[in-house]
């Protein structure tokens, strides 16, 4: 008999998240819950080729308070790669608290036309973000010699299923391959491999 515990082989990989979009907007206190702009939003965003996560599709649920709301909406946002605000999100509680998630996980942030622009801390972390990524990329570009000088190097960045940490791997099959990796962050795999720092 196997005591062993079941995997969840049900945990959704960034790949997967590519091209879905949260909208987010005020919905307490307005007319018809707001419900109108978000299906609005949600026509427009599938025209152009988005799959949506309209919080707005659930209705009126009998006996739902803000809090089960905000627990159901939230499992939807994490699916998704992109959020998207609509006017008035800046004056909803529940919305700040989807885009203190939403950047947490370092997700896009579009905007509604209209829609009021990311205050100053926001707008900084996602700066950050930005810098971030293009910092890695620069360090990805340094890995790969092979691109400038014709060398066989190989460079291959994963995350491992049952650790979940992130490791780079430098070398091909001809030559040693050497690995390096982090715990908690990608980027700092990338850090330690751009270092030599072998793990």
């Amino acid at each position: 008999m196997n005591d062993q515990p079941q995997q969840d082989q049900n945990v959704m990989l960034t790949k997967e998240r590519i091209g879905r979009i949260y909208i987010a907007g005020p919905m307490t206190g307005i007319p018809e819950h707001n419900f109108p702009a978000f299906f609005a939003a949600e026509k427009t965003l599938r025209e152009a080729g988005w799959v949506t996560m309209n919080p707005a599709g659930h209705g009126i649920v009998e006996g739902a308070d803000w809090g089960d709301y905000l627990r159901h909406d939230l499992a939807k946002l994490v699916t998704c790669s992109t959020i998207y605000l609509l006017p008035g999100w800046s004056k909803s509680r529940g919305v700040q608290l989807e885009l203190h998630v939403a950047q947490a996980l370092g997700m896009t942030v579009l905007m509604a036309e209209g829609a009021e622009a990311l205050g100053l801390e926001q707008s900084r972390q996602g700066q950050l973000q930005l810098q971030r990524d293009a910092a890695a990329f620069r360090q990805i570009c340094q890995l790969m010699g092979y691109v400038q000088d014709g060398s066989e190097q190989v460079v291959t960045l994963f995350q491992d299923d049952a650790t979940r940490s992130y490791f780079v791997n430098v070398g091909s099959s001809a030559t040693r391959r050497r690995s390096y990796y982090d715990e908690h962050s990608l980027h700092e795999a990338i850090n330690k491999a751009a270092r030599g720092e072998e793990g």
